[in-house]
């Protein structure tokens, strides 16, 4: 009988035990709050954007200057999530009709065209509705609304060259070698010479003409003639090596490009590939807007030119000076034909006060006062 109590007391024990045991586990469960773990989720994969893809088309004639920067730099063209094709072909005023078919026929929904005669592409461009043409320097483009007309204001780079000559002249005779006296080149050296009287007005520009054929000899003329009027800088866009050599000779200062020397104030080349991604990025968005003559213009306002000059050769007043006149040009609030401009006659252009209109600068065939010129305006 004990035995049986002992046995019973024992589990009771036993089960109380364990009934205490199970409430102090609870507690402390409740107590630290410890949150079940979660499986982390693995994302769902996301579909790539599409890519785009198009094919841009080059149309030029020649080699100048202009050809072959659009010739380069039409190939650094990047835009975001595009595959880009580039055609180029080299045409004529007799094989453009067949050249710009080829380019249809390799699907170029942009073509850029340059250094042809407007009267053709025109005609051309009414006939291929689904590509854009866009014409460098053209001046008429009659409500086309897949054909654009872009051109460069070289002529705010020369003014600011001008400034840095006018500031720099020693003996106020400043030479200027041209290939010829057009409306894009008169446009340039009129500027440059307006970038001189402004910081200098006793300062003359020596206008000299020279072809892009012209022999050395020719060449050397040119620069030893300079030389003998006394310029102490010299301007030459594309500078010539022989006239590089002379004026290092004779201590003279050059702006153009070319050549990297302490004898020469580098002049940045245009940016074509901007405007070029721009109309091409447009097209891809469905937003492209074509330019006619007086819209179509291209300055520092669209950094197609680099505001990034080296002007350590100028004092800090100096440096202050042409840094506002890029700023005003860029903001667009003053251009450089602003009057009062006389020309070399005396003859006022352009009064106090008034701006001369954009699609009249492509018809500029005047010189400003303060250029001699060996020879008269085109016309």
């Amino acid at each position: 009988m004990r035995k049986k109590i002992r046995i019973l007391i024992a589990v009771a024990l036993l089960a109380t035990a364990l009934f205490t045991t199970g409430c102090d586990k609870k507690e402390t469960v409740e107590e630290t709050n410890t949150p079940t773990p979660v499986k982390a989720q693995t994302p769902e994969p996301t579909e790539e954007l599409q890519r785009e893809t198009i094919t841009i088309g080059l149309a030029f004639s020649g080699t100048d200057d202009v050809v072959q920067l659009h010739n380069l730099q039409i190939d650094t063209i990047e835009i975001e999530n595009t595959d880009i094709t580039v055609v180029k072909k080299e045409t004529s005023q007799a094989t453009l009709d067949a050249d710009i078919e080829e380019l249809s026929q390799k699907e170029c929904k942009i073509i850029f065209v340059v250094d042809v005669e407007e009267s053709g592409i025109k005609q051309i461009a009414g006939q291929y509705p689904e590509i854009k043409f866009e014409l460098f320097g053209g001046l008429d483009a009659e409500d086309a609304n897949n054909l654009s007309l872009y051109d460069v204001r070289y002529y705010q780079q020369q003014y600011i060259n001008g400034m840095i000559a006018g500031y720099m002249t020693q003996t106020d005779s400043i030479g200027y070698i041209g290939l010829r006296a057009d409306d894009k080149n008169i446009r340039q050296v009129n500027a440059f010479a307006l970038g001189v009287s402004t910081v200098n007005k006793e300062a003359e520009v020596n206008f000299v003409l020279l072809s892009a054929d012209a022999t050395s000899q020719q060449t050397e003329e040119v620069a030893f003639g300079l030389a003998e009027i006394n310029c102490d800088i010299i301007m030459q866009r594309n500078i010539a090596s022989i006239v590089l050599e002379i004026a290092m000779q004779e201590d003279i200062l050059m702006i153009g490009n070319g050549y990297t020397s302490e004898s020469v104030v580098n002049i940045d080349e245009p940016n074509y590939a901007n405007y070029m991604t721009q109309q091409t990025h447009s097209i891809i968005e469905g937003r492209y807007v074509a330019f006619d003559a007086s819209t179509g213009w291209l300055g520092f306002e669209s950094d197609i030119f680099s505001t990034e000059m080296n002007l350590e050769m100028l004092n800090i007043q100096q440096q202050q000076s042409v840094a506002q006149k890029i700023q005003q040009m860029k903001d667009k609030q003053w251009d450089v034909f602003a009057g009062p401009i006389k020309d070399m006659y005396g003859t006022t252009i352009i009064s106090e006060g008034m701006q001369l209109p954009d699609v009249d600068l492509r018809y500029m065939l005047w010189y400003v006062e303060n250029i001699i010129a060996t020879a008269p305006p085109a016309g």
